[in-house]
């Protein structure tokens, strides 16, 4: 869906409404950090720019499809940087095994390919991302995209 349908004021009500029923992949001209965390907080399950290219429009519509979240990279820097690291602190409560989660889950990986990546089974990073959202108090998949982008190092 257009983030600005009606050119004028970004549409939160609507992405919060259709985002109940289906996953909503939020197509804008806007790059503004504000606009793409307000969709992410209204529960879009990704964001993509109108320049987008074919292959990324294919990535997160199939994302979607499986019921996991997309954001284009270059708008995962932008949002990485207007977020700064406000959860770090509260991050301190996560285990090693939980941070290690978290960041492959900031890098994109589902639960399977972080359990590959870390030598446990999908049940286990399943427990983990479920303790990351208890402790952080995380509901969505938005929430915690922006928790595992928040936590990201500099680099």
């Amino acid at each position: 869906m257009d983030l600005y349908l009606d050119g004028e004021r970004p549409a939160l009500g609507a992405i919060e409404t259709i985002a109940t029923h289906r996953p909503v992949l939020v197509v804008s001209a806007s790059r503004e950090p504000a606009d793409v965390l307000a969709a992410m907080q209204s529960g879009a399950s990704g964001y993509l720019t109108k320049h987008a290219d074919d292959e990324d429009y294919a990535e997160a519509i199939a994302a979607l499809g499986e019921g996991k979240f997309h954001l284009s990279a270059h708008l995962a820097d932008v949002v990485h940087m207007a977020t700064g690291r406000g959860v770090e602190s509260r991050s301190e409560v996560l285990s090693p095994r939980e941070r290690e989660a978290l960041a492959y889950v900031a890098r994109g990986f589902t639960h399977q390919q972080t359990a590959t990546r870390m030598g446990v089974s999908t049940a286990t990073v399943n427990t983990y991302i479920s303790r990351i959202r208890a402790k952080l108090g995380l509901g969505n998949k938005a929430e915690l995209a922006l928790a595992a982008l928040r936590h990201l190092p500099q680099r």
